[in-house]
C-alpha cells in the first residue's frame, strides 16, 4: 500500500514543488489549499505524514494542536514548515504537537531525506514484530483509504482455524513457523499493488483487484493444505487429529489446522465505513468455514 502524505499549503508554486519532490510509487501526495478541506482529507485518508506550512492566517502552533487533536487515534507524523527561524517559534510549534520543524527556504535534499525517514519510521512503527506485517490499525486505515477512492477492489479475510489448539499441542515456536510459512506463501502470490496486513495473530487481510480475488483465494487454500501436513508429527498424521497437552485440555482431541477465506468486493455493494466491510467479511467467513479442510 502506498503511504499518503498531505501537504497543507495555500501557496501554489511551493506546494507543487514539494508534491513533486515527494510523489513516488510508494507515496501518494495530496495538496490542500484551505483548512476546511484539509480536515475532511485527514478524516477520509488518514495520512501517514502531514506537512503544514505557515502560509495561513492561523497561528501555526494552534493549527498543529487542532490537527493533533483530530488525529489522536491514528497518530500521523506532523511536520511544520515556517518562514521563521526563531528558536522560540520552533519550540512553540513542537510543543503544540508537531514532530519536526523546518525553516524555509528548505534544502531540497534534506527535505526529501527527512520526509522519507519520517514515512519509514511511521510504517515500521505499525509493523507486527513476528510477521513484519502491518498491524490491525494500519490495516483498517488501508480499507478506509480504499473506501474513499473510486476504483474497484476486493478484500480477502484469511484465517488459520484451530490455530490455538495447534499452538497448545506443538508449542509457540512451531506455531510461529506455521504462520511464517503461510505468510510467505501469501506474499509470494501478491504483486506490488496488493496490500497484506494483520487483523490478529492468525488472521490476515488482503486488498486486491476484483478480477483475481477468487482465483487467489482458491490458490491459497490449496497451498495451505499442501504444506500443512509438514507441521505435524507422524503419529498425529496416522491418527488424523491432534492430542491436546497441558493440565486443562490434556488428552482432548483437536482437528488439524485449515485456512478459511471470505471475500467481499465493492462491485455491487457500496460500503459506508470500515466496520461494515469487516462485519460483512466476518459473516461470510462463518459461512465458508468447514470443520476439517480449507475453503
Amino acid at each position: 500500500m502506498q503511504s499518503v502524505t498531505l501537504i497543507i499549503d495555500k501557496r501554489l508554486e511551493l506546494s507543487t514543488k514539494y508534491k513533486k519532490l515527494l510523489e513516488s510509487d510508494s507515496n501518494h501526495v495530496i495538496v490542500s489549499k484551505d483548512l476546511i478541506t484539509s480536515i475532511k482529507l485527514i478524516q477520509d485518508k488518514e495520512p501517514d505524514l502531514i506537512i503544514i506550512s505557515d502560509s495561513f492566517d492561523n497561528e501555526l502552533s494552534d493549527f498543529c494542536k487542532q490537527v493533533r487533536a483530530l488525529t489522536y487515534n491514528m497518530r500521523p507524523v506532523i511536520v511544520a514548515l515556517s518562514k521563521s527561524a526563531d528558536f522560540n517559534d520552533r519550540i512553540k510549534v513542537l510543543e503544540s504537537g508537531a514532530d519536526d520543524f523546518l525553516s524555509e527556504p528548505v534544502n531540497i535534499e534534506e527535505f526529501k531525506v527527512r520526509m522519507s525517514a519520517h514515512l519509514r519510521r511511521e510504517f515500521e512503527s505499525n509493523l507486527d514484530t513476528k510477521q513484519l506485517l502491518p498491524n490491525k490499525n494500519y490495516t483498517m486505515r488501508a480499507i478506509k483509504r480504499k473506501l474513499s477512492d473510486n476504483s474497484n477492489w476486493a478484500a480477502l479475510y484469511i484465517s488459520i482455524e484451530n490455530f490455538e489448539s495447534y499452538k497448545e499441542a506443538y508449542t509457540q515456536l512451531a506455531s510461529d513457523k506455521l504462520l511464517q510459512t503461510y505468510c510467505a506463501i501469501i506474499q509470494a502470490s501478491l504483486n506490488e499493488n496488493d496490500y497484506l496486513g494483520e487483523i490478529s495473530e492468525n488472521t490476515f487481510l488482503i486488498i486486491t483487484d476484483t478480477i483475481k480475488a477468487e482465483r487467489l483465494a482458491s490458490f491459497l487454500t490449496f497451498a495451505f493444505d499442501s504444506v500443512a501436513s509438514k507441521f505435524y508429527a507422524e503419529h498425529d498424521l496416522d491418527r488424523g487429529y491432534m492430542i491436546m497437552q497441558g493440565d486443562e485440555f490434556a488428552g482432548r482431541r483437536a482437528n488439524f489446522v485449515h485456512s478459511t477465506i471470505s471475500i467481499v468486493t465493492n462491485e455491487f455493494t457500496k460500503y459506508k465505513d470500515t466496520a461494515q466491510v469487516l462485519n460483512n467479511l466476518v459473516q461470510i467467513h462463518k459461512m465458508a468455514d468447514l470443520s476439517n479442510k480449507s475453503n
